[in-house]
């Protein structure tokens, strides 16, 4: 079983983390199950979240926390008592770290001034880092946003956590979507779309299932939506396709979800093609599933 550990996420998107993994457990690529989730309280940290990894007798974790754009790191302070612009948790400051392991814990006045810390703040970072690699780990699941996107901070990342290390090279989102179906609310969901809303379609048998996905008007990432469908079971039908194979709505009244975000698919021709969600089990044209091509994983 694995734990989640989520940090610095607003209360909805922590509460949908929660939400997403109380009702459908196993995450691709990898299928491990995830058995309980838990929100780290107090000072957002690198130092902090590997804290709690270590003391857990977990042994697979995942972890949500917001990632860099760039794909560099996360965006944490690396260490308690300073801020993000003062020493951040890249890939760069933990080589620096890696490298400081490497000599026996020698910390020379360069390490100090690359990484912005005092020596009491790095042998605190070196001596979990330590447990971390006693602990001899299966897996670390990173389910923040585009670390895949670099090989070196991957490198770091993995060396660092001594486990193998995965992350997706896309924006990560998690959510919970008003689940609805009937030909009233098809005919009449627009009317509840708020501002830039995309609709995809899935189509079985005849029935369809709508998921419209509203994105921020600056970034053009999800912060809200709704799934509508034709009836329920064809939300079933959804659910199992895009999420859990054995998933279904059931009596609630929402659906939470977790996917990818493509901005743009350099596949598409189209350069006004719109931004897309990709879910744990969705595949692509040529049947391959787009979830595990967009994580990437550093053994």
């Amino acid at each position: 079983m694995a734990k989640c550990f989520t940090m610095d996420l607003s209360i909805a998107r922590t509460r949908a983390v929660q939400a997403y993994f109380a009702k459908f457990s196993v995450l691709p690529p990898r299928n491990i199950r995830v058995d309980t989730t838990v929100n780290i309280v107090g000072p957002p940290s690198f130092e902090n979240l590997i804290r709690r990894v270590a003391a857990d007798s977990a042994q697979d974790f995942v972890l949500v926390v917001h990632g860099d754009p760039n794909g560099d790191g996360l965006l944490l302070p690396l260490a308690n008592g300073r801020t993000m612009a003062q020493a951040r948790a890249t890939g760069k400051n933990l080589k620096v770290l890696n490298d400081i392991a490497g000599k026996k814990g020698v910390i020379s006045p360069a390490d100090r001034s690359n990484l912005s810390l005092d020596d009491g703040q790095i042998n605190r970072l070196l001596a979990l880092r330590d447990l971390l690699h006693k602990k001899k780990m299966r897996v670390i699941e990173f389910r923040g946003c585009n670390l895949g996107r670099s090989a070196l901070s991957m490198q770091q990342f993995r060396a660092f956590f001594g486990a193998p290390f995965g992350a997706p090279d896309l924006y990560s989102f998690f959510g919970e979507q008003p689940a609805k179906s009937g030909s009233s609310v098809m005919c009449s969901h627009a009317s509840t779309h708020q501002g830039t809303t995309y609709t995809y379609t899935s189509d079985y048998g005849g029935k369809k299932c709508l998921c419209c996905i509203g994105v921020d008007l600056i970034t053009q990432k999800p912060v809200n939506g709704h799934l509508i469908a034709d009836d329920d079971p064809t939300i079933d039908r959804w659910i199992q396709d895009k999420l859990s194979v054995t998933g279904t709505k059931g009596n609630a009244k929402s659906v939470p979800i977790h996917g990818l975000w493509l901005l743009r698919d350099e596949n598409d021709p189209d350069p006004l093609s719109p931004p897309r969600p990709i879910f744990p089990l969705a595949v692509d044209g040529k049947k391959r599933n787009e979830y595990s091509l967009h994580t990437q994983y550093f053994q």
